[in-house]
């Protein structure tokens, strides 16, 4: 009855076998199924015995031949999971078709000679195929392993079962079979374990599996920090349990981390598996089992994990298991990682923060005491001098040591206020088009004194671009890389502020010939407080002013570029939204005519409004004060002032009312309006129709070049001003260059334009003609020198008829703008007293750049409008 039921027994795992083959069509599921024939081949003897007593001829012949072709066909089941030594299967093959031999030519039952001799051999080739299986599975994890394990057992087992029935025959005094009975059992046992073993214990193999796995994963280096790290170290411990060719994890923008050779990073066709799959695939010539188990990565995007073997997996099922199990926990483990760095970041920004908040306490501690230290101590100092009458004599040496300290303490107040307006993005800007000439003359005119004291030559060359940005804000940018240049620029060093256009950006360089700054010093000086160069310059400054040009420039959609080398100097570079020049502003015939009465204050304060008649009297400007918004717009509709200066805190009315009065009053809507006061809302009064606005304490210089710039705008828009019925005039230019062709070429473009041209070959000539002719404007070729050689610049100041003429370089084109001022090809400084008053470089251009816009833009609203040309450039003059 034993023998029966492993013959049924054995009977389910043969039938399972072959359903399993005839479902799939698999190769390996039909190796696995000839092997267990050749096994049923034993149980059919032994049953036969059992009920018949005897086996039949038709049925013992066939049966014998697959039984000792049973080592051939494991050692070909083997070779299919695994390398084999070519041998092996070789002899398995001489030893079948030799037994088969014998079965057929000699008598039954076989001599025992032959029949020992081939059982031994069955049981040798038998041990020879269970030792590969033992080596495969110490290299699997999980079920795969305890499977291939019992497969290894039974295949052993069955070879013993055979030569204990074998021993048996031949010595039947031993009475082995019983024994060789309930030993068959055994590989059949094993058999059922390792093809049909019970959900619970593959269960547990892999529970068992992932554990082990886990802890490998769990125990990734301590630098894997990263998701990426621990994806890397995921298809390490996946390549190294699947004894594979390679792992690779796959995403949707291509492979993230590979482990071994992968020679393919491509996701299988037919879409993203959802459970596993595994199938051979040839890649490149070679075949390769590709097991694909989908992954959710940490980011919640899908990815794939991919394994690449040279054999095939006798249990594949189980490896997808363990392979999508483990994959999970990979995630697990991935976003942890992400949650630790975010943690780790989180704490390094804290820390920073906390770090630059006591820096900051510090620096502001130090930088606000200095200056009110110098205050506080010169204003007593003042109040112990002798009284004459009601006024005291008081050093001007003190005076101006409590005035620069003053602004140096507004200027750091101002600049811890715009950063905070900036890092909170309440930053107000007043985007516009501006003239990058103008802006970079604004910026320059209160610095003189700075660059005089250090005798530094200072070359512009701003040619005609437009930026779109904050009026105040560029002046502010410019005069701190101004101030930053002359700061760290050694006595009779060299400062270039150059600018070009590159796409649709301007750029706008500040170089210098100062020490330069070390490559490690360049990431950190855009931030705040921090300062590069020796003591003694980090003293005359505060820290912020490079911090607040870079959040102003990002504010404008711009950026600040930094290029330095130590001995060499440094280059600060902003780069804006580059815009159109604006349309001269065509005269208004609905402005009523007004008789251009000087400026008109309305200011209640004493004290402001001696400061403004000081500032106004000394540049020339009559002025009416008015100390209420009611008195200001009568006097307004009396005295017709070109401009007037409003406060907003007043009595009676405020500034604001008195502003929306002006606008709408018909004979006083058009005269420009600057609100001078201490509060910050310039975007109300752009709103309500002022032109400028300034915050007290004002700054003398800025204020004037604010007034000077609005009132020639309202002359413009006078029809009796300068630019009324008597219309410009006609532009002179004078064009200085060696080469007849190129004159004759470029004076006949001018008068294309309609521009008068005169044409000079040397500087003799042209000044010459300047003697007998009032020139607009110099085009000059960059390769002109003056006499005995020297620059061309230089001989041009050097005469009283060119001095004051702006002047143009002309270029082949072969060298940028930046490039010939850094090259230093635009001449030497002034050569005389009267020298620092000449006209302005205006900029460098190339002739192939050379355009009626530029022209216009050069000579300005006052001359006649141009014939504007269709074409970017003139090119019949560069040819």
């Amino acid at each position: 009855m034993l023998m029966i039921a492993t013959a049924v027994m054995f009977a389910l795992i043969f039938a399972r076998a072959i359903f399993a083959f005839l479902w799939t069509r698999d190769r390996l599921q039909g190796a696995v199924a000839l092997v267990l024939v050749s096994v049923a081949a034993l149980y059919v003897l032994q049953v036969s015995r059992v009920l018949a007593g005897a086996v039949p001829g038709s049925v013992r012949l066939p049966a014998l031949i697959a039984l000792y072709g049973q080592p051939l066909l494991t050692l070909a089941l083997v070779a299919m999971i695994r390398s084999v030594a070519w041998a092996w299967p070789g002899l398995a093959f001489g030893y079948w078709l030799g037994a088969s031999a014998a079965v057929i030519t000699l008598p039954s039952p076989l001599p025992n000679p032959a029949t020992m001799s081939l059982v031994g051999g069955f049981v040798l080739l038998q041990s020879v195929a269970a030792g590969y299986l033992v080596a495969e599975a110490r290299k699997r994890k999980g079920a795969a392993r305890a499977r291939i394990g019992f497969a290894a057992t039974g295949t052993f087992l069955f070879g013993l079962v055979l030569l204990i029935a074998a021993s048996n025959r031949v010595f039947p005094s031993l009475h082995l079979s019983e024994i060789s009975r309930i030993v068959a059992l055994g590989p059949t046992l094993a058999y059922v374990v390792a093809f049909m073993p019970p959900g619970w214990l593959r269960r547990q193999w892999s529970a068992r599996t992932a554990y082990t796995l886990m802890g490998r994963l769990l125990a990734a280096p301590a630098s894997a920090t990263q998701p990426r790290d621990i994806w890397q170290h995921f298809v390490d411990t996946v390549r190294d349990a699947m004894s594979a060719e390679g792992t690779v994890v796959v995403i949707e923008s291509g492979p993230l981390v590979v482990a071994g050779s992968a020679p393919s990073c491509e996701v299988p066709s037919g879409g993203r598996p959802e459970r596993g799959s595994a199938k051979w695939t040839k890649i490149d010539g070679r075949r390769y089992l590709l097991i694909a188990i989908p992954l959710t990565m940490e980011d919640g995007t899908t990815g794939t994990l991919l394994v690449f073997g040279l054999h095939r997996s006798l249990f594949s099922e189980d490896d997808i298991a363990v392979l999508a199990d483990l994959g999970r926990q990979a995630t697990v483990l991935a976003d942890r990682a992400v949650l630790t760095s975010q943690l780790t970041d989180t704490v390094a920004q804290l820390r920073a923060a906390n770090e630059a908040k006591s820096d900051f306490l510090a620096a502001m501690s130090h930088e606000l005491r200095t200056p009110l230290n110098a205050i506080i101590g010169f204003s007593e100092l003042m109040g112990y001098e002798e009284l004459v009458g009601d006024r005291r004599h008081v050093p001007d040496e003190w005076i101006g040591n409590v005035h620069s300290s003053g602004r140096h303490l507004l200027g750091l107040i101002n600049d811890v206020l715009d950063l905070a307006k900036v890092e909170a993005g309440r930053i107000e800007l007043r985007l516009e088009p501006i003239d990058v000439g103008a802006a970079v003359a604004e910026a320059v005119a209160p610095l003189t004194s700075l660059i005089d004291a250090k005798k530094l030559r200072l070359t512009l060359a701003a040619p005609p671009e437009v930026v779109t940005a904050d009026r105040l804000r560029l002046r502010q940018m410019l005069n701190n890389l101004l101030s930053n240049a002359i700061k760290f620029t050694p006595d009779e060093g060299a400062i270039y502020v150059s600018a070009h256009r590159d796409g649709a950006f301007t750029h706008l360089s500040v170089a210098d010939t100062g020490p330069g700054i070390e490559p490690a010093e360049q990431a950190r000086v855009f931030e705040e407080f921090h300062q590069a160069g020796d003591a003694a310059s980090r003293a005359a400054g505060t820290g912020l002013g490079l911090a607040l040009t870079r959040r102003l420039a990002e504010a404008q959609q711009g950026r600040v570029e930094l290029w330095s080398e130590v001995g060499q100097g440094s280059r600060f570079t902003l780069v804006l939204p580059a815009a159109t020049a604006p349309a001269p502003h065509a005269p208004s015939a609905e402005a009523p005519a007004t008789d251009h009465g000087g400026v008109l204050v309305i200011e209640d304060d004493p004290a402001a409004v001696s400061l403004l008649r000081t500032y106004l009297t000394g540049a020339g400007y009559p002025i009416h004060v008015a100390a209420t918004g009611e008195a200001g717009i009568a006097l307004a509709g009396t005295a017709h002032p070109d401009l007037i200066l409003l406060d907003v805190q007043l009595p009676g009315i405020d500034g604001w009312s008195v502003l929306r009065k002006l606008k709408k009053d018909e004979r006083l809507w058009h005269i420009p309006v600057v609100v001078v006061t201490v509060i910050d809302e310039r975007e109300v009064a752009l709103a309500l129709g002022a032109v400028d606005y300034f915050v007290k304490p004002v700054e003398r210089r800025a204020l004037l070049d604010s007034m000077a710039r609005n009132t020639a705008a309202a002359a413009a828009a006078d029809p009796t001003g300068p630019g009324g019925p008597a219309g410009p005039r006609r532009p002179d230019v004078l064009v200085l260059d060696p080469s007849e062709a190129a004159r004759e070429r470029t004076g006949q473009w001018l008068r294309d334009c309609g521009v008068a041209a005169a044409l000079a070959g040397s500087v003799a000539d042209a000044t010459g003609l300047a003697e007998s002719t009032p020139f607009d404007l110099i085009l000059c070729d960059a390769a002109v020198t003056g006499p005995d050689g020297t620059p061309v610049l230089d001989a041009l100041r050097a005469s009283p008829a060119t001095r004051p003429v702006p002047v143009v370089m002309l270029t082949d084109g072969t060298m940028t703008p930046a490039d010939v001022l850094l090259a230093g090809l635009m001449g030497g400084p002034p050569t005389d007293d009267d020298a620092p008053h000449s006209a302005p470089l205006l900029g460098v251009v190339s002739r192939a750049d050379l355009s009626a816009q530029h022209l216009q833009r050069w000579l300005g609203d006052r001359v006649h409008p141009l014939v504007v040309d269709d074409g970017p450039a003139l090119e019949r003059v560069s040819t």
